[in-house]
């Protein structure tokens, strides 16, 4: 015979799935958000030195960001790819 209320434990555990797929869910939209920024600061920086608007000396400047942004980039990959696999298997 069922109960009027489930166990608190199940009430629990469905809460806590539920917020996991939630900051999955976030956390894949800034991932979105982000790489689109990254996708226009490159090009932004490409159009610069093809129209020679730099010196070589900005050069180092520029590739330094653009790594920087990359990796934030692969940082938040990462983040979203353990949360996945967190509500993939819990």
């Amino acid at each position: 015979m069922l109960t009027e209320n489930p166990p608190t434990c199940y009430e629990e555990l469905t809460e806590s799935i539920r917020s996991a797929a939630s900051t999955a869910t976030h956390a894949t939209h800034q991932l979105s958000r982000i790489s689109e920024a990254t996708k226009k600061m490159m090009l932004s920086r490409f159009q610069m030195i093809h129209a020679g608007q730099t010196k070589n000396a900005d050069l180092a400047k520029i590739n330094n960001e653009v790594r920087r942004s990359l990796e934030n980039d692969l940082d938040k990959w990462r983040e979203v790819k353990s949360l996945e696999a967190a509500t993939e298997n819990p």
